[in-house]
Formats: C-alpha cells, sequence, structure tokens
C-alpha cells in the first residue's frame, strides 16, 4: 500500500518533550531513625545517610575512586583467603554503626568480624 503524499508534507503534531525536573535534596532535614530507614534509605535519586539525627547526601562516585575502590576489594579478598576471620558487606548495604552518636551509614565496603 502505497504511503500517502501528504503524511510527508504535514508533519504529525505532538506534544513537546517536558524537561526533565532534578530532584529536590532532602540533606540537612532533621529526622527520626525510624523515618531515615522508612522513607530514605531506599530513595533511588539521592543517597543518604543518617548522622545524628540529619540526612546526608552521599556525592556521586568517581572513575579514580572505583578504581582505589577496586584495589582495595582484590587486596582485602586476597586478605581473607588466606585469613577467614571476617566477612565483607559491600555496594550500599545500610547499618547502624554502634557509636556514641547516632549514625547510619551506607558504605561502598564494609568488614564484620564473623
Amino acid at each position: 500500500m502505497p504511503m500517502s503524499q501528504s503524511a510527508f508534507a504535514e508533519p504529525r503534531l505532538t506534544q513537546p518533550t517536558p524537561e526533565p525536573v532534578a530532584p529536590c535534596s532532602h540533606a540537612g532535614r532533621v529526622v527520626s531513625e525510624d523515618a531515615y530507614w522508612r522513607l530514605y534509605y531506599l530513595d533511588s535519586d539521592i543517597h543518604y545517610e543518617w548522622n545524628d539525627g540529619r540526612l546526608e547526601e552521599k556525592p556521586v562516585s568517581d572513575y579514580e575512586t572505583f578504581q582505589v575502590y577496586h584495589w582495595f576489594m582484590v587486596l582485602l579478598g586476597h586478605f581473607l583467603t588466606e585469613r577467614p576471620i571476617a566477612r565483607l558487606a559491600a555496594l550500599e548495604m545500610g547499618f547502624r554503626l554502634p557509636l556514641p552518636t547516632q549514625n547510619n551509614r551506607s558504605p561502598q565496603t564494609a568488614m564484620t568480624s564473623g
């Protein structure tokens, strides 16, 4: 079936593409620990840590930081193969630190005795 010549002459009207909206940061907001775990820990746009009742925005990483992370993970892996004295937890696994101040962190790497 031949295409209509008017399809070439008259462009189809479409809605303009909306501009992307940057997510609103809640860094510095005072929240309870319960609210942190329920509302902010799994936020997919901005990653937060909870420190002394305040949200702290975690910055986006870069390639140099990844290279250091990878080097450290390889080194730590060799060490734990020879001396299995701990277990690794990696990539944004949140946990509570038993410190005098209230802290919930999501480090790239953590090592727990075990």
